[in-house]
């Protein structure tokens, strides 16, 4: 388990497969922002089948929260999901128009999955790239790094 500012990073590792669950806690704004971008990639860095992004106890979220979001599934694609987001994280997705692009599932037991998601349609990766290029470029980011082919 990996502890900063608001951030505990969960693996479950089986003989076939890694399930990481990311738990974040507090706001998510421009000055929190980076910490979580660092624990999503040290996250997709281990290549799991799943990473949840648990977001049960954000209280603050901004358009700069979105960053590392939007980033984790461009890399990541149907392997993120997003865990109980609440309504301030709901709201700020809705706000974008990416609220159908991150898969939402509700509390559950911690545990490895025994199914991968289904995989998102060509055209819903289409519209998750360029929501990215999008916010990637609202926040003067080099928009070349990241997501890679499938």
């Amino acid at each position: 388990m990996v502890g900063r500012r608001g951030l505990t990073l969960v693996t479950a590792e089986t003989s076939r497969q890694t399930w990481i669950r990311l738990v974040w806690s507090g706001d998510i704004d421009a000055y929190s922002a980076p910490p979580l971008g660092a624990g999503l990639r040290q996250a997709w860095d281990l290549d799991p089948l799943v990473l949840e992004v648990d977001l049960t106890a954000v209280t603050f979220m901004d358009t700069a929260g979105l960053r590392p979001l939007v980033e984790a599934h461009a890399r990541l694609l149907h392997r993120l999901r997003l865990f109980d987001p609440p309504h301030v994280v709901q709201r700020v997705l809705q706000l974008h128009g990416l609220e159908d692009m991150f898969q939402v599932v509700g509390p559950r037991p911690v545990g490895p999955v025994s199914q991968p998601p289904a995989p998102r349609s060509s055209d819903e990766r289409v519209r998750a790239g360029r929501a990215r290029g999008l916010l990637l470029a609202a926040h003067g980011c080099d928009a070349s790094v990241g997501a890679p082919t499938e």
